[in-house]
């Protein structure tokens, strides 16, 4: 009697697992609030704006470019308000 008790509680308890597991697998879990600040603070910027510098990975530079300038400040676009540096004698 006592076997019978530990049998049934062992079947209940396996079939309440399996129940949680399906229902773990059939809704994907929810995004932490890292993952939508993330998504959020994506900015997309023009493709006539865009910086045309490739990066390592080999993707195009996300920056924007430099007014007057194809690439953004870090691949060699000069900023509007830049001034010639002084020439020394």
């Amino acid at each position: 009697m006592k076997l019978s008790k530990i049998l049934l509680s062992i079947a209940m308890s396996l079939a309440l697992l399996n129940a949680q597991g399906s229902k773990k697998d059939a809704t994907p879990p929810a995004a932490t609030k890292t993952e939508k600040a993330k998504t959020e603070k994506k900015k997309t910027v023009p493709a006539a704006d865009q910086c045309q510098a490739m990066t390592k990975d080999g993707d195009q530079c996300k920056r924007k470019a430099s007014a007057g300038s194809k690439f953004c400040w870090q691949h060699g676009g000069k900023k509007s308000t830049d001034k010639a540096a002084p020439k020394k004698s």
